[in-house]
Formats: C-alpha cells, sequence, structure tokens
C-alpha cells in the first residue's frame, strides 16, 4: 500500500483528532477508566473506518476492512 500525499495528511490530521480527543478529556477529568477506553475506542474505530473506507478505499474484500467495519459497527450498536 503506497501513501500519497492526501493518505498522510488524513494519518496526521486522524493522529491530531484523537491526541486532542485524549487532551480534553484529561482537561475535563470527569470521565472513569471504563468510560474512558469505551470513548477512546470509539475514536479511533471512527478514525479507523473513515481511513479504511474513504482514504486508502479499501475493496470489501481487504482483511483490514473486514476487521475495522464490524468493529466500528459494534461501537455504534453499543453507544
Amino acid at each position: 500500500m503506497t501513501f500519497d500525499r492526501s493518505a498522510k495528511l488524513a494519518i496526521i490530521g486522524s493522529v491530531l483528532v484523537f491526541l486532542g480527543f485524549i487532551v480534553v478529556l484529561i482537561i475535563l477529568g470527569g470521565l472513569e477508566t471504563t468510560e474512558l477506553i469505551f470513548w477512546g475506542l470509539f475514536v479511533a474505530l471512527t478514525i479507523g473506518e473513515l481511513l479504511v473506507v474513504f482514504v486508502f478505499k479499501l475493496k470489501k474484500e481487504n482483511k483490514v476492512r473486514d476487521w475495522v467495519e464490524p468493529a466500528f459497527e459494534a461501537i455504534l450498536i453499543a453507544i
């Protein structure tokens, strides 16, 4: 898999969004550990879904997409 400029920017942006999420949670400080883990997974899987489907445009038969999509759907159901 090759990373063009837009893919690199998407990955960097995703990492910055995730780090921003962590900083906001630390500043708020009102979440329990399980809530922190849950919302961290939610943000990570949302970013993963966006990268897999829209940035890298992986085919439906791809192994990575086979793992990311069901995990993303499961966390949406859990919300």
